[in-house]
């Protein structure tokens, strides 16, 4: 039977866990409430606010209470997004979500990027300050969160697959093994590479999860911060924790778990082992 204390405790865990992820742009919207917002962006004139309130129950025994503010996202378009948000909701009962719905924001606003025209594109990547409406201007206390596109390598830029190192597996209750592997990556570039090396390896390939998360610095100095889930959700969020938590940048954690027997259910014990492996095979990797 889940408790009250069950639910709070999870609660408290998704917002330390959205803080670490969006720093300054995840935010309480006020101290007397429970309500937060974070404040996503493709530019200046698509931006995006999600503002969510915890209530008693979430997320075991009842769902999110969210809304979003965007002035400019209107009709069919507006409901296109709500529709997904509602979506994303329906395919994570009783699971924090909130990570998933920022998700899909991000999903939609490149999406619609790309349907711009070349010069429309052109136009709103080129930052002119003119093009700023009056509420991104009362909104200018909001910090935004920008999903950063993936770079694409010059001739002249060469990076090859760095070197992995495998942690010993680890058990747990009979019910899963997991299994850590940590590089150092110079480029993002990297990340598939790492990824398409250990799935040379037939077990890891045919793994149920490869859950992984990386700290990388970008062209504009600012470090990246990005996890997948591969399927387990907000398992990429724990393993990202303690790369950010130990200030760790240009390298990368994979953590793959095989179910051993289904029967067993795990619960939130398997983020605590994602944790867990990530944390100790960073120990070793910095010896």
């Amino acid at each position: 039977m889940t408790t009250s204390i069950d639910c709070q405790e999870l609660q408290r865990e998704e917002i330390e866990s959205l803080e670490t992820i969006f720093g300054s742009a995840w935010s309480k919207y006020d101290e007397n409430s429970e309500t937060y917002r974070v404040a996503l962006e493709r530019n200046v004139d698509q931006r995006i606010e999600l503002q969510v309130t915890f209530i008693d129950g979430y997320p075991l025994r009842n769902s999110l209470k969210y809304s979003i503010f965007a002035p400019w996202l209107k009709g069919n378009k507006r409901q296109r997004l709500m529709d997904e948000l509602n979506k994303t909701i329906q395919q994570n009962v009783h699971e924090p979500v909130i990570y998933c719905l920022t998700q899909t924001i991000y999903d939609f606003l490149d999406e619609k990027f790309l349907f711009l025209t070349d010069e429309q594109r052109d136009q709103q990547t080129t930052g002119d300050e003119s093009n700023v409406t009056s509420i991104d201007k009362v909104s200018a206390d909001v910090k935004y969160s920008k999903r950063l596109p993936i770079p694409k390598l010059s001739p002249e830029e060469k990076y090859s697959c760095p070197e992995i190192l495998t942690d010993e597996p680890m058990e747990e209750d009979r019910a899963s093994v997991f299994q850590a592997h940590c590089a150092r990556i110079e480029h993002e570039c990297q990340v598939q590479m790492v990824l398409d090396e250990l799935k040379k390896h037939k077990k890891i390939a045919t793994a149920k999860h490869n859950v992984y998360a990386y700290r990388v610095t970008v062209g504009n100095g600012k470090i990246l911060n990005e996890c997948n889930d591969d399927g387990e959700n907000r398992a990429g969020e724990w393993v990202l924790e303690p790369l950010v938590l130990n200030n760790l940048n240009n390298i990368m954690v994979v953590v793959t778990r095989w179910h051993r027997d289904y029967s067993i259910h795990m619960g939130a014990g398997r983020f605590t082992a994602y944790k867990q492996c990530c944390a100790e095979i960073i120990k070793k990797f910095l010896k």
